[in-house]
């Protein structure tokens, strides 16, 4: 009687403690969750507005230059404040909890991909088949892959000469692929070893991902595969 006693005791406590560890788990998850809001909504409000204004105000000085006057170096300042504003927004799509699952992904990186490349030659196209849209994808999962998206696009209107480009993403709850393709010349043997190629080894490889570039005279193809949950 006394041994049952003690095992049930012990059971007890047991379940005491792993309902204390999920209680705590939960609670960070939130303080996370809330710290992440205000970090987004403290950028916005005071980077975005700050880049905004400078944007302004270059815009405004160079209306007021002599047409005779050379506006490079504010046509360099603007430029920069729409990088700067870029970057940012894609940061604060990143942070934003809301944004933790792999539907929003697909859809912000066909948004880009068809905003991306309306300003080129090139055809895009995409596929994707999400078995659970709903499914969470960690934030740093979501933001180096869309850098490693970005590297890759841009690489295709620099160096490939396609006339079009293919994305396709799959994803179940544990890993997510991504494939672009596209019909142009294949890598040079001088873009091979290019920085844009290993920033985009880099990013899949921090994420402890796989990578493969096949690459030949009917185009190039960029795999990369990644847990959903880093």
């Amino acid at each position: 009687m006394a041994i049952i006693t003690k095992e049930s005791e012990q059971k007890r406590e047991n379940e005491r403690l792993e309902n204390l560890v999920k209680t705590q788990k939960l609670e960070k998850e939130k303080s996370l969750h809330r710290e992440r809001e205000r970090i987004a909504f403290d950028m916005h409000d005071e980077l975005g507005a700050g880049i905004s204004a400078i944007k302004l105000q270059s815009e405004i000085l160079k209306k007021q230059l002599p047409q005779d006057l050379n506006s490079e170096e504010i046509d360099n300042l603007i430029k920069i404040s729409e990088h700067m504003n870029r970057s940012m927004r894609e940061m604060l799509w990143s942070i934003n909890p809301d944004n933790d699952n792999l539907k929003n992904f697909e859809e912000y990186c066909i948004r880009y991909g068809e905003s991306y490349f309306d300003c080129t030659d090139m055809t895009f196209q995409y596929h994707s088949h999400l078995e659970d849209p709903e499914s969470k994808l960690h934030a740093e999962v979501r933001y180096n892959l869309l850098l490693f998206l970005k590297e890759a696009f841009n690489n295709c209107v620099k160096h490939s000469q396609a006339k079009q480009v293919n994305l396709t993403i799959n994803a179940d709850s544990q890993f997510i692929n991504i494939v672009i393709q596209d019909n142009g010349i294949g890598l040079l043997s001088d873009n091979k070893d290019g920085y844009g190629l290993k920033s985009m080894r880099k990013r899949i490889e921090k994420l402890r991902g796989e990578i493969d570039f096949q690459s030949d005279e009917n185009g190039t193809k960029i795999t990369a595969t990644v847990f959903t949950n880093f």
